[in-house]
């Protein structure tokens, strides 16, 4: 069953194989470490070096595990 993605059933759509890397249990869970890594990291590298481009630096792999 091709053609429209909105005539689709929601259980095929969101059955993608692009994202078939995200399924395992340990992935999502390292995913989960690395955004807590990162949401602990920005704010305390921007105090400790007052530098705006670390935070700019830092968003970059925060937006991708968005």
């Amino acid at each position: 069953m091709s053609g429209n993605t909105f005539t689709r059933p929601l259980r095929e759509t969101m059955n993608d194989p692009v994202f078939n890397w995200t399924r395992p249990r340990y992935v999502r869970r390292l995913l989960v470490a690395v955004f807590i890594a990162l949401l602990i990291a920005m704010p305390v590298l921007l105090w400790a070096s007052q530098a705006v481009l670390i935070l700019v630096a830092m968003l970059v792999p925060f937006v991708f595990l968005m």
